[in-house]
């Protein structure tokens, strides 16, 4: 193989939403946002040899302490190939397109919050076993 078999397409932010927290405390717990990722998968109609991926995250604001943001953001990204389709490859898409959307995601938020009463709010770390990724072979 020559090159790496997926290439990102496209993706677009199908939702944002930010609100500052008026009660945040800039001087409290600065570790105490949780947040909540979620994955979505789908086939593309008429397209055997891509996969569209929803990755959404937002702030849980019942389990959060002193957050400055509450938020939802949500990219849908479509990843291309130029090879047949087998549940390891479509595996191999999921597991990159998660990495890609949640650093879009994780730069939007950033962005949205930049002129915001908290300043910048920089999504940390994801364990990868927070986000869970279904194999292939899962879908109907």
């Amino acid at each position: 193989m020559d090159h790496y078999p997926w290439q990102l397409e496209n993706y677009f932010f199908t939702h944002q939403e930010v609100r500052a927290n008026p009660d945040h405390d800039p001087d409290g717990n600065r570790r105490g946002s949780c947040i909540s990722p979620l994955l979505n998968k789908t086939e593309i109609e008429g397209r055997p040899n891509a996969v569209g991926l929803e990755v959404s995250i937002t702030l849980d604001e019942s389990q959060s302490n002193n957050p400055p943001y509450f938020f939802t953001v949500t990219a849908f990204g479509v990843l291309v190939t130029d090879l047949e389709i087998t549940d390891q490859l479509r595996d191999q898409a999921v597991v990159l397109g998660v990495d890609l959307l949640i650093g879009a995601i994780r730069e939007r938020v950033a962005t949205l919050t930049s002129r915001a009463p908290w300043g910048a709010f920089v999504l940390g770390p994801i364990p990868p076993g927070r986000l869970n990724v279904p194999p292939a072979h899962s879908d109907g």
